[in-house]
């Protein structure tokens, strides 16, 4: 990892940011303390979470 940071010429203190891992193992893509801002975004993703819960629900009602 250090050779490639360094063909780069970028700071391998900067990258440990980047490279922190989630508890599953995945690598975090975006800095978890950053808000969503636009409520836009914000209603569409509770109604398409209201909209899966409701086909969750269903399904399992299905016989």
């Amino acid at each position: 990892m250090d050779t490639v940071v360094n063909a780069v010429d970028v700071d391998p203190a900067s990258t440990k940011k980047a490279a922190a891992k989630q508890s599953d193992g995945d690598i975090r893509m975006q800095d978890p303390r950053q808000e969503v801002s636009n409520p836009g975004i914000v209603a569409t993703t509770e109604r398409f979470a209201g909209i899966i819960s409701e086909l969750e629900n269903k399904i399992a009602d299905t016989p």
